[in-house]
């Protein structure tokens, strides 16, 4: 599987679901969250022990991860995968990648809160950005 394709930023955020973010004290690990009954989201925890912070991977370069929950499901993560060290994982893990086409930002989706900020990342022209 390719590079995440799009992300929300991670910065001092009040929109993220970071209830649970206290088991996740090092940067590089898994935090994956429940939401609506229904779906899983991958974050990978990018702040300082003391500080909540995450950025949401929404989506692949598969037609098939073309959301944060779809993005879960296909690759079957679930909250088992929360704490889990992503630079060192063999089941799931990070890894150095380029980036083809321009990086675009613009105001995030699904959230109510810091909805003005433009901390939602992708690459233009790709197919499989989330909607």
């Amino acid at each position: 599987m390719s590079a995440p394709l799009e992300l929300n930023a991670p910065v001092w955020d009040v929109a993220p679901r970071l209830l649970g973010w206290h088991v996740c004290r090092r940067t590089g690990q898994a935090y994956v969250y429940f939401i609506y009954g229904i779906y899983h989201c991958l974050n990978v925890m990018a702040h300082s022990p003391d500080a909540a912070g995450a950025v949401l991977i929404r989506a692949l370069d598969h037609p098939a991860c073309n959301g944060p929950g779809k993005l879960c499901r296909f690759l079957q993560i679930d909250r088992t995968f929360t704490e889990m060290n992503l630079f060192a994982s063999e089941s799931l893990w990070l890894e150095p990648g380029t980036i083809e086409g321009p990086v675009l930002s613009g105001p995030r989706i699904g959230i109510r809160k810091a909805v003005e900020f433009p901390w939602r990342f992708w690459v233009g022209g790709n197919r499989n950005v989330s909607r």
